[in-house]
């Protein structure tokens, strides 16, 4: 039986991204989650309009429950919110691998994570990561870089990326021009491209989908390659459907 997955990530009120895409991936993919509120975000056609982020000590007592309820196959880590929230998550994780997406602006736009949070999270969360899945602009935020506009560069990025700490980095290349959405897996320095035809349709979310997917995937007992080729096929199958 797949052991379940603990998802600790922000809401999003407009049902476009964080824990509701969270729930939308595990279920699709069969698999249980156990989830960890970390904020309650405000999010509409103006973008993020209010965040009301968890104190820690009730972060605590989320992740005390659900661990109670028995053995946790795989982590996804999307927004945390604050330095004392990330402090407190990394102080509670389980031995299982955690897949890490670093949200530091919602897509609907607004900051997500200050500088002190994700001083933070590169110290506490990020060495302790299976899998770190930035996309182009987060991962040339988080390397003070122009992001990337080619295969050369995503490859110096992703591996500049690994030196972190994290096994391994998935660098989502949807923004580069062309017709194809390619995403980099550099697993400890062994490379692997995933291309798929960009969709001409439109779909918030598709970071945390991804990122809970691959988790889900591990949780199942496949290998990280494989994993990632499932978590790509669901959003595929899901832009088809939008």
């Amino acid at each position: 039986m797949t052991g379940a997955v603990l998802v600790i990530s922000g809401s999003d009120s407009s049902g476009g991204g964080g824990m509701q895409q969270d729930v939308r991936a595990l279920h699709s993919l069969g698999v249980q989650g156990r989830f960890v509120v970390t904020a309650v975000t405000a999010q509409g056609k103006a973008g993020v309009v209010a965040v009301h982020l968890t104190p820690p000590d009730m972060l605590r007592a989320q992740i005390e429950a659900v661990k109670s309820l028995g053995p946790i196959a795989a982590v996804k880590i999307g927004m945390v919110g604050s330095a004392a929230a990330i402090e407190t998550v990394a102080g509670l994780l389980p031995d299982a691998p955690i897949v890490l997406d670093p949200v530091l602006r919602a897509s609907a736009g607004g900051m997500l994570l200050d500088a002190d949070g994700e001083a933070a999270l590169r110290r506490l969360i990020w060495p302790r990561a299976r899998l770190v899945t930035p996309n182009l602009p987060e991962a040339g935020h988080l390397l003070s870089a122009p992001e990337a506009r080619s295969a050369a560069a995503m490859r110096g990025q992703a591996a500049a990326l690994l030196s972190f700490g994290a096994e391994a980095v998935l660098l989502k290349g949807g923004h580069l021009e062309g017709d194809w959405a390619t995403d980099l897996l550099n697993d400890g320095g062994k490379l692997r491209w995933f291309r798929a035809p960009k969709s001409d349709r439109s779909m918030r979310g598709t970071g945390c989908l991804l990122s809970t997917a691959i988790a889900a995937g591990l949780a199942q007992g496949r290998p990280l390659p494989l994993a990632v080729a499932q978590a790509k096929r669901l959003i595929g199958k899901f832009l088809a459907a939008v």
